[in-house]
């Protein structure tokens, strides 16, 4: 994957702005005034996320002349391979707190 410099950075930042939006998101938050306007920007950096995403993937997978490196095959099986992982394993983890922390059975669930 083609990274350039400074992208990890940005990204790490970006994300960890959304994180914090939506963890503080409905709380009250005592602090500098100007950071708290910042994690207010929580919803913006979802934007520039997926920009600064689509941007790698561009700059990763197409030639200079706006082909494609490889095959279509070969760049979803790549976006699956790296995707898929993790969206199971939120889902599990997710369920797994859904039924441990409300008093129901997997009857009532399913």
């Amino acid at each position: 994957m083609v990274m350039l410099p400074g992208l990890k950075g940005l990204r790490f930042l970006l994300a960890a702005l959304v994180v914090l939006f939506h963890y503080t998101k409905g709380r009250p938050m005592a602090g500098p005034g100007p950071w708290l306007r910042l994690v207010e920007l929580g919803d913006a950096a979802v934007t520039g996320f997926f920009v600064l995403s689509g941007f790698v993937l561009a700059k990763t997978y197409l030639l200079p002349d706006g082909s494609m490196k490889g095959t279509w095959r070969g760049f979803w099986s790549a976006r699956f391979a790296r995707i898929y992982p993790i969206y199971v394993l939120s889902l599990i983890l997710i369920f797994q707190a859904y039924l441990t922390t409300a008093p129901r059975t997997l009857d009532e669930v399913l």
